[in-house]
């Protein structure tokens, strides 16, 4: 998204100085495409304000480009159905659907219809760069090298809300971060004979309702003890492929991408779900289940083996959601969640608690939890040192996830 600019467009819009934006928009002197800090353009602000007037905002849409959307991925359109301006939301589909059937294929995503960036995408800038040597990071050079593929796949339009975004090689690193450890806690599940894919579905002995307040019980009366954690940390996090692939890499690799076939993940808070989009392309037979409180809008085109589901963490459907999506599928899951904040992280171990199908739980703990909120002790905060307060939360998580039935709690770090 280009830089901010805040013009007088924008500020007459604001203003609902409609006289002014009458003016500008017939003088023609301005950047109808400009964007502010939010990245919204005056036909998008205009589309928050309260009954504007639609004959001059049709006359701003005509010289607008109406494919473009704001930081939260919002169209024009999307403004008016949340400010109730419905006649002109329409109008305004209209416009942009007559505008996409008129152009130049390959101009717009021929699923959702949103403008393509024009030229080659950041994938394709990093792709070169690992095969020129250039790019060093073992994750990026596995992915575009050893997941070749997959890799070229992700370069194609399904992926093209994913694959051109400014923090790719950073998001990447992170995502074939988690699919190593999802691969070889699956090996580790193997070895121990502790699970099977075609294993059969082990019943819950109790309802959901009552399990889940079992568990919130057990994780928030560890997690909220006013005692002094001193044990190391013993959550499971990310690791390199390094970790548990010794001796032939290559054999290793291989043994650990097909172990994890067969499972159901769940990637919770999954953002722009690039680790699903990941683990689509690079395991033909694994279903994944997206979490997020927010709408797909800067996920893929999936497939039919990924799923997304608008749901937040913090809420009391939360649980039993999870669970009714654990039967369906019917398959043990490996649930995984990156950067999981506070409170979230605290709710990720409770679905451990609950589900005896959740086989494994791979936990990036994010930010602490709010001081006096749930899951929170004074003993988290009684040192000034961040570093200090943010280890004694960890090793209550390693807790809290190892006071479920039949879990055993390791650490890996990067």
């Amino acid at each position: 998204m280009g830089k901010a600019v805040l013009t007088d467009l924008h500020l007459a819009v604001r203003a609902n100085d409609w006289a002014l934006v009458q003016e500008l928009v017939d003088a023609g002197a301005t950047n109808f495409d400009a964007r502010d800090s939010a990245q919204c353009t005056p036909l998008m602000v205009m589309a928050q304000q309260r009954d504007p007037p639609v004959h001059l905002a049709l006359a701003l849409a005509a010289k607008s480009n109406l494919s473009l959307f704001s930081k939260k991925r919002f169209f024009a359109w999307d403004y008016c159905k949340i400010n109730n301006n419905y006649k002109l939301g329409t109008s305004l589909r209209e416009l942009n659907a007559a505008e996409v059937s008129s152009a130049d294929p390959g101009e717009h995503c021929e699923i959702c219809g949103e403008r393509l960036r024009p030229g080659r995408t950041k994938c394709a800038q990093v792709a070169e760069k690992v095969a020129n040597g250039t790019e060093t990071n073992p994750l990026l050079v596995q992915f575009f090298q050893d997941e070749s593929e997959a890799a070229s796949k992700f370069d194609t339009l399904p992926y093209h809300r994913i694959n051109n975004m400014g923090k790719l090689r950073k998001e990447l690193t992170e995502s074939m971060c988690t699919v190593n450890t999802l691969r070889s806690v699956a090996v580790e599940l193997a070895e121990a004979q502790a699970v099977s894919p075609e294993e059969a579905v082990p019943a819950r002995e109790e309802s959901i309702a009552d399990a889940a307040a079992a568990a919130h019980a057990i994780v928030a009366g560890i997690l909220e003890r006013d005692d002094h954690p001193e044990a190391e940390p013993i959550v499971l996090g990310p690791t390199d492929m390094a970790a548990g692939l010794r001796g032939d890499e290559a054999v290793a690799r291989h043994a650990a991408a097909e172990a994890l076939e067969g499972f159901h993940i769940i990637d919770l808070c999954c953002g722009k779900a690039i680790s699903a989009a990941l683990l689509e392309l690079m395991h033909p037979r694994v279903v994944v289940t997206c979490v997020d409180k927010q709408p797909p809008k800067f996920a893929p085109h999936f497939g039919p083996r990924v799923r997304y589901h608008i749901l937040d963490l913090l809420s009391e459907s939360f649980l039993p959601s999870m669970s009714a999506v654990i039967a369906e599928v019917g398959r043990p899951t490996l649930v995984c969640g990156m950067h999981l904040c506070g409170a979230l992280s605290a709710k990720a171990i409770e679905l451990l608690h609950v589900e005896p199908l959740v086989r494994a739980l791979v936990l990036s703990p994010c930010c602490m939890p709010r001081l006096g909120g749930p899951f929170s002790s004074p003993a988290f905060f009684a040192s000034p040192d961040q570093a200090e307060q943010y280890r004694r939360w960890f090793c209550r998580l390693g807790e809290a996830a190892a006071a479920a039935p039949g879990v055993k709690v390791t650490t890996r770090t990067v």
